[in-house]
């Protein structure tokens, strides 16, 4: 056998190399991950907005007063379905209050589905949080 068949190893380098590629990975693994939760949030977000329109849609066809409830949006054929969240592949919009003075409605993911985006006040439990208020005309 030839000594040039031989392959000698430094093997300080090959696992200082090995260590780097393994951190490296970690890295690319959480970026990745982090940045699919980000995205999640934002379609979470939007679904939210989408059932804000659609009660806002519903008081202005309705004398200014919101929706007892989300699934008269369906009902009412202002949204085709209850939408979902990204996170949990269900609807978790279940903490839905309005009130009649001041005309507003509230509406929240449940469930903590988000708590890793939480920043801030509030309940990381209901995250996401929408609120809309209607202005009541002047009294004369």
């Amino acid at each position: 056998m030839s000594d040039a068949s031989k392959i000698e190893w430094d093997w300080p380098r090959v696992a200082a190399g090995l260590v780097g590629l393994a951190i490296g990975l970690i890295f690319f693994i959480k970026m990745l991950f982090g940045f699919r939760s980000d995205g999640r949030l934002t379609d979470c977000r939007a679904n939210l907005e989408s059932v804000v329109r659609a009660s806002k849609k519903y008081a202005d066809k309705n004398h200014g007063q919101f929706p007892p409830d989300l699934a008269e949006l369906v009902s009412s054929h202002l949204l085709q379905e209850l939408p979902t969240c990204p996170v949990a592949n269900q609807m978790t919009f279940t903490d839905y209050t309005m009130s009649k003075r001041p005309l507003a409605m509230t509406v929240s993911c449940c469930g903590g589905h988000h708590r890793k985006q939480f920043r801030g006040a509030g309940d990381p439990l209901k995250f996401p949080t929408y609120s809309s208020w209607i202005v009541e005309p002047a009294k004369k």
